[in-house]
């Protein structure tokens, strides 16, 4: 992530949700200490994306970030090891899909039309 570029675009805080090491082939390897000294936030957690991972062990600490720096009136750019397209929505796995509806019941007290998997 160049920093400039990041700063141009007014961007306050990156969420990385494929936080690790380049050796691993499905992480990306950007830390805090890269953003150190910039005044943009970095969070990073090691999710896989795969059907069985729970997802959901992140989500109130991804939250929590966001909605702070939202408060704030400051973006955020969340990313992850795919993430190359340009379009404005995202295509989650069956799996991390199951545990968003999960979720969006819990939070809604599983309110009647909530999708089904």
């Amino acid at each position: 992530m160049c920093i400039h570029i990041l700063k141009d675009l007014g961007i306050g805080a990156v969420l990385n949700t494929a936080q690790g090491n380049m050796t691993d082939w499905s992480y990306v390897n950007t830390k805090a200490s890269y953003y150190q000294n910039t005044g943009i936030q970095f969070l990073g957690i090691p999710a896989i994306d795969l059907k069985h991972y729970p997802i959901n062990t992140h989500f109130k600490e991804t939250c929590d970030f966001i909605e702070s720096v939202l408060k704030k009136k400051g973006r955020v750019l969340v990313h992850c090891v795919q993430g190359i397209s340009s379009k404005r929505f995202i295509g989650p796995n069956e799996g991390f899909t199951e545990q968003l509806i999960e979720l969006n019941d819990q939070v809604h007290g599983g309110a009647k039309g909530s999708p089904k998997a």
